[in-house]
């Protein structure tokens, strides 16, 4: 996020938290920036998710 990739340094840091990342967000790239980037992550969500219910479901299985 645009957060992460902040700087840390306080003269290197664009944004002072995440309301004011939302405000320069929109300003200078409109409501589409708030969703750029979004592709990627869902399409890594999808196989991650299904890991996690397998690898619950043989948990629970192996249990009894």
């Amino acid at each position: 996020s645009k957060l992460q990739t902040d700087g840390f340094a306080g003269d290197k840091r664009k944004y002072s938290g995440s309301i004011d990342c939302l405000r320069k967000t929109i300003q200078q790239e409109g409501a589409k920036g708030l969703f750029r980037g979004i592709t990627p992550c869902l399409l890594r969500a999808a196989p991650a998710n299904a890991a996690t219910f397998i690898g619950f479901e043989m948990a629970i299985r192996a249990l009894g």
